[in-house]
């Protein structure tokens, strides 16, 4: 479709009065005559064209508005008949032009963050169209971007519009079935959700920019997205496809719109309509008019653009009128008066009874043209609901015509609030007549009860959520410091500990519910790796069949941004080294396409994900050559199998026989490994020469509060985690035995436990010397145990993890600290770091 069509379809619609559509219009205008350099008679046709249409939308006109939109909409026509104009010559031309500056801060985080959401899940469900193209899949995903073009084209974002309405178009033809989803076009879709993504992560970071320094101006990418879309218009008759949109009316919106949707809407639209409404309030009060002029105009345009997008035309009109009355205001000061603002409050009443009956299901989705309109109001006057709630009153008999006359002469408020304050009537009358009136019952002493609504969620910063999270630690320190106070020792305080105990129960589930606002599906994160197999599959020209599971599983958002490149690494890893080539899996008498298997599950307070290959498995003599060439080990060194996987984790290890753009250069899984100490996690190896290898991410819930074991050791304090200890043992000296490498150990069953004297370990005085004057924790890291000798255990408790302060260094084998009940600090221990330091 030209410019010019869509400009003459866009003038079609046009309805006076919509001031944002109108402006959009007239720059298109002004943008055509510069296609007509030489052609002087059609460039003077356009500007006397453009200047009527000014002369519309800034309410000047000589004529009759519609009089005049039809004599420029046959000037359009004329042009286009010509087949002469530029924009039918030539390929199609979507560079995305400078665009307008955005000014509105607080609706382009709402969309940028919306956006987000939706290309995440767009990426997904297109994966999934590659191994069955399901009718539902593609309805969720043409919703998605039909959003996405909607909210973008009101904000003014040509790039992202024109992108989303071409993607749109094809996912339109895939939905009515005229066109197949294939691989081609997948690719196709996949690379306008990457252009997409780009562009709306550039506007993130200038919103960033902007809240920093608020003289920062903000303006949407500039890029050449033509070649783009040529590609797009293979797989649709974009022009066919619009047509019929067109001639068909709407769309279906039975398949378009789901009750979720709705009910987000409408909580969306109360909130903005209570904006409205308070801004508009304050105009009578307030010398500063202009701004919450302003205030109330987007937040009704607002409702007016979503209401447009789900086809609400009744409240859609409704916005357009308000929008007109507030842009008179915003040019004349002298027009808002009481009266004006009484009309506007009617409005706003109108617009939120409109919504109410959206949520009670009374009011569609769909088209509502002015017939439509014309015909409810006549059953709403036939049924009494439209009618004045003076003469409702003057009906009723409960008050007198004169007495309606005489309020309507001075309201500055509603009719009802004052006839009560007059003393015409009483509240009980007016809640009559609203009934009657068919308006939601609305007491004068309670002017909100009428417009309460429930709300199933709300948006908070996640900087909020981290301070709540923050709060909760101290809340626990303290709890810890009242109930195990030394002042309360030795007293015996039956009551005290009743409450003390309830307490804790209280702190424990405002602690888990506090760490469930955090935890977030795995699902998002997942998707990212279905993309990557998929690409990385293509690359390599191995086909790969990927296996997800587990999806719905819940981890800490903080955790889950630390994990996501060791999933890339170790993924990329099994296709490229792992996932033999077609021709050798079939002389091994496998499949020819490989497998991937990504799960999660919860493990006690762990999560656990693995990442599981079919192919050829480690090849330890390999792994074994390469390290000793490389002098990690001792040539003469006969390390177990489990040792052997730990070294694919030294920097810079490789044993790929040649580099590649992807892999071979030996840097990614010693990143895997850093990336799980800072969770303080763990990472579990499991091979099968010739059937595959499984990689086990061992991740912590949550990183800020722990359960931990508390000991004693000289004067210091130290905490294992509870997830580290095996078991604690009592022993004698002759149990301990001294190897040939002055090593302590001591058998428990059938296992020889080293034993690491922790006073020894970090060099504290005053520590136990004697093994049977003191207790050995016993603590586990992966499949290797030691036993730490400490002074004394002093109990369990809840441990609120915080880092160690900058000047004391990085200290071996600490990954934090806790403040303890009575104040003293316990340093957290590192087990693994422990064994790594005294096994190896």
């Amino acid at each position: 479709m030209s410019q010019l069509d869509d400009l003459i379809g866009r003038i079609s619609d046009f309805i006076p009065g919509d001031l944002v559509e109108g402006i959009e219009i007239e720059e298109h205008l002004k943008k055509l005559i510069q296609k007509y350099p030489e052609d002087q008679e059609k460039a003077a046709l356009l500007r006397a064209l453009t200047d009527e249409f000014s002369a519309i939308i800034q309410q000047t006109s000589a004529g009759d508005e519609e009089t005049i939109k039809s004599g420029i909409l046959k000037g359009l026509k004329k042009l286009q008949n010509t087949g002469k104009n530029a924009d039918d010559t030539g390929p199609v031309r979507t560079d995305i032009p400078e665009g307008k500056e955005i000014e509105d801060l607080d609706l382009l985080t709402s969309f940028i963050s919306e956006a987000q959401e939706h290309l995440e899940s767009i990426e997904k469900k297109i994966l999934s169209l590659e191994n069955q193209s399901d009718h539902d899949t593609v309805n969720d995903i043409f919703r998605s971007m039909h959003t996405i073009k909607g909210v973008s084209s009101f904000l003014g974002l040509t790039g992202v519009k024109t992108l989303s309405h071409h993607m749109e178009t094809v996912l339109d033809a895939v939905r009515k079935g005229s066109v197949a989803a294939n691989a081609e076009m997948i690719d196709t879709l996949l690379e306008g959700v990457d252009l997409l993504v780009r562009l709306v992560d550039d506007l993130a970071k200038k919103t960033e920019l902007k809240i920093q320094s608020p003289e920062t101006r903000i303006f949407e990418l500039e890029m050449d997205i033509n070649p783009y879309v040529e590609k797009l218009v293979v797989f649709s008759d974009e022009t066919k496809s619009e047509r019929e949109s067109t001639e068909t009316g709407a769309f279906a919106t039975e398949d378009l719109f789901t009750r979720e949707m709705v009910e987000k809407y409408v909580a969306e639209s109360m909130d903005l309509l209570d904006t409205a409404e308070k801004a508009i309030l304050d105009l009578e009060d307030n010398s500063h008019k202009a701004p919450l002029i302003d205030e109330a105009f987007r937040a009704v345009h607002t409702i007016k653009g979503n209401a447009g997008f789900f086809w609400y035309g009744y409240i859609e009109k409704l916005c357009m009128d308000v929008e007109s009355v507030l842009d008179v205001m915003r040019k004349d000061p002298r027009a808002i008066r009481n009266t004006v603002i009484s009309s506007l409050l009617t409005a706003i009443d109108e617009i939120r009874f409109g919504l109410q009956r959206i949520q009670s299901g009374e009011l569609k989705p769909g088209a509502f043209s002015d017939e439509d309109r014309a015909e409810y109001s006549d059953e709403r006057l036939k049924k009494g609901e439209a009618k004045p709630l003076g003469e409702l009153l003057v009906e009723m008999g409960a008050v007198s015509r004169e007495a309606v006359e005489e309020a309507l002469d001075k309201q500055g408020m509603r009719l009802g609030e004052l006839l009560i304050r007059e003393g015409v009537t009483d509240s009980d009358s007016i809640e009559k007549a609203l009934k009657k009136q068919g308006r939601p019952s609305e007491p004068v002493g309670d002017a909100g009860a009428g417009y309460s609504f429930k709300r199933k969620d709300i948006r908070v910063d996640t900087e909020r959520l981290d301070r709540l999270f923050d709060l909760m630690g101290e809340l626990i320190t303290a709890e810890a410091m009242v109930l195990h106070n030394p002042d309360l020792v030795s007293l015996d305080l039956p009551d005290f500990q009743k409450a003390g105990t309830y307490l804790s129960k209280i702190t424990r589930e405002m602690q888990e519910i506090t760490m469930s606002i955090r935890m977030i599906p795995l699902d998002g994160l997942f998707s990212k790796m279905r993309r990557l197999v998929r690409d990385l599959s293509r690359k390599f020209s191995k086909d790969v069949n990927f296996h997800v599971s587990g999806e719905e599983t819940e981890m800490d958002r903080n955790v889950m941004e630390e994990i996501s490149d060791p999933l890339v690494h170790i993924i990329r890893n099994a296709i490229d080294h792992g996932i033999e080539p077609a021709q050798l899996r079939q002389k091994a008498g496998k499949p020819a396409a490989g497998n991937v298997y990504l799960d999660a599950k919860y493990e006690g307070n762990e999560i656990w994900i693995s990442i599981q290959d079919d192919g050829g498995g480690l090849n330890t003599d390999r792994i074994l050559q390469k390290s000793r060439e490389r002098g990690i080990i001792a040539a003469d060194a006969e390390p177990s199998e489990d040792e052997i996987y730990q070294l694919i984790f030294e920097p810079g290890f490789s044993t790929a026989q040649q580099v590649s753009e992807i892999s071979g250069r030996g840097v990614g899984m010693d990143v895997v490994k850093r990336n799980l100490e800072k969770l303080r996690g763990k990472i579990d190896i499991r091979s099968d020469a010739g059937k595959g290898t499984e990689f086990i991410l061992r991740i912590p819930l949550t990183l800020a509060i722990i359960d931990g074991i508390t000991a004693r050791v000289g004067s210091m304090l130290y905490s294992v985690p509870v997830n580290d200890v095996t078991s604690f043992q009592k022993v004698e000296a002759g149990q301990i035995t001294e190897t040939n490498r002055f090593q302590e150990v001591f058998r428990l069953r059938d296992d020889l436990i080293p034993v690491v004297r922790l006073a020894d370990f970090f060099r504290v005085t005053g520590g136990v010397r004697h093994v049977e004057d003191g207790i050995l924790v016993v603590s586990q890291a992966g499949r290797r145990s030691i036993a730490l000798l400490v002074d004394e255990i002093i109990g369990y408790s809840q441990l609120v993890v915080k880092a160690l302060p900058e000047y004391m260094g990085e200290m071996r084998a600490i990954s934090g600290c806790s403040i303890m009940g009575d104040g003293e600090v316990s340093l957290i221990l590192d087990i693994g770091a422990i064994v790594n330091e005294e096994l190896d």
